[in-house]
């Protein structure tokens, strides 16, 4: 949804995904938007995708975290479920910054936008322990980089949504759920990706 937007106003995208769809992306949006496979959880891959982004496209003027991994809610929290869940959705967004800053220090500024989620502001009871600790880092990380290369022209965001109907909740939330978690937002419903 995110990549359609940045096409229809006339942006190039490096589309990166770890699962494949980021081929079916490009493939549906046209020219605009390149492929690219990675893991944001490891950096030499992300290095790698930024490369690739300046190679195409000669600079790098925005970043979107939205990479993410979620697991079952359970009270106790296993150092598997932390590492999994800690890899993509914390280190992954501050090695994914870091990278992104370096390229638009040197292209003059940009902006980035982290995905958070409401459940690293407040409670959630259906949000795993591990995953909420880590988008709370993500708030973190996203007020201190937006701190320190503000001066530079680099702003920093973050969007703390509630549920949204990604294709994955689609397939994998049962409806009950969905009901709850849509009754507890703002405006007593789901979000849509766009």
């Amino acid at each position: 949804a995110m990549t359609e937007v940045f096409v229809r106003e006339g942006a190039k995208v490096l589309a990166v995904d770890i699962s494949g769809a980021e081929q079916e992306v490009a493939a549906e949006l046209g020219p605009a938007v390149v492929p690219f496979n990675a893991d944001v959880s490891q950096e030499d891959q992300i290095e790698a995708m930024f490369a690739r982004a300046l190679e195409a496209f000669g600079k790098v003027d925005g970043l979107v975290n939205v990479a993410a991994t979620l697991a079952s809610r359970s009270g106790e929290v296993t150092l598997e479920e932390y590492e999994r869940l800690t890899a993509v959705n914390l280190r992954g967004v501050l090695l994914c910054c870091k990278h992104a800053v370096r390229a638009m220090v040197a292209g003059g500024g940009g902006a980035i936008v982290n995905i958070s989620t409401v459940g690293a502001l407040n409670t959630e009871d259906r949000a795993p322990i591990a995953y909420s600790a880590a988008k709370a880092g993500v708030n973190s990380i996203t007020k201190s980089f937006a701190v320190q290369y503000g001066p530079q022209g680099i702003r920093v965001n973050a969007i703390a949504s509630g549920i949204t109907f990604t294709d994955w909740n689609r397939a994998q939330m049962p409806p009950e759920i969905v009901k709850e978690l849509s009754e507890k937002a703002a405006m007593g419903r789901a979000g849509e990706p766009e």
